[in-house]
């Protein structure tokens, strides 16, 4: 698919599945890495001309994954985690790579080209992409550091809701976290059963699941993060909620 294709698609969507949004990280990628490849054979081969206008389409391609697909990942995060973790991390780990991979083309191109006059306005251009590229390479890994956080949201809820069903025939119905917020030590849940209830009963359950999930967050393997291109993997297996509460 066509980066103006991609842009037209993704303006006409408020929320995209998690389906969605990795086939469109798949073709962004893909019609990106072929503009990468055009500058960086223009600018070997010195032809100014064209290295210039696969730039001005570099440009154009970086206000997609700015106002499109980046705010895709902030509003929809979440959303994708419950649907389906595995593809959603997959996704976010192939854009990951793809911007650490334009980074080292950009620098490529640089040491390609001789710093003179009919080479100014490119060289400049290059450096903005950069800084551009490290920015988003800066949001990747918040989003990154946001799905751990969802992830054990949603393992832990699975978690308690099991213990509740199996220790006191209680039905915890959903959960909900904020997960742009610093602190992530609450784990919301939602149960139409336990609204029924006493207020006492209610601060019982919640005593003996907050004990159930001390005991969890304490024997949670731990798991050796990945090394990949400068990202930090740190969230990933680590216990995020201390305590929960029912909203």
């Amino acid at each position: 698919m066509s980066l103006k294709k991609i842009a037209i698609a993704l303006a006409a969507m408020t929320t995209l599945s998690v389906g969605s949004f990795s086939d469109t990280v798949k073709d962004f990628t893909k019609a990106d890495a072929q503009l990468v490849d055009e500058l960086y054979n223009n600018a070997k081969e010195k032809n100014i001309d064209n290295a210039l206008l696969a730039l001005n389409q570099l440009e154009e391609s970086n206000k997609i994954l700015f106002d499109a697909i980046l705010l895709h990942i902030k509003n929809n995060i979440s959303n994708w985690i419950r649907e389906d973790a595995h593809i959603a991390g997959e996704a976010l780990a192939m854009l990951a790579l793809h911007i650490d991979n334009k980074k080292k083309r950009y620098e490529e191109i640089k040491r390609a080209l001789k710093n003179t006059k009919s080479t100014r306005e490119l060289q400049d251009k290059i450096l903005e992409l950069i800084r551009q590229n490290n920015s988003m390479k800066n949001f990747i890994q918040q989003a990154v550091d946001i799905a751990y956080v969802c992830i054990d949201a949603k393992t832990t809820f699975m978690f308690l809701a099991t213990t509740a069903k199996a220790k006191q025939d209680i039905v915890i119905d959903d959960y909900w976290i904020n997960p742009f917020e610093n602190d992530h030590e609450t784990l919301f849940l939602v149960s139409a059963q336990v609204a029924r209830l006493d207020i006492d009963k209610i601060f019982d359950l919640e005593d003996n699941l907050n004990t159930a999930l001390i005991w969890k967050n304490s024997n949670q393997p731990k798991i050796k993060p990945p090394e990949a291109n400068g990202y930090n993997f740190g969230g990933i297996g680590k216990p995020h909620f201390k305590n929960i509460s029912f909203i």
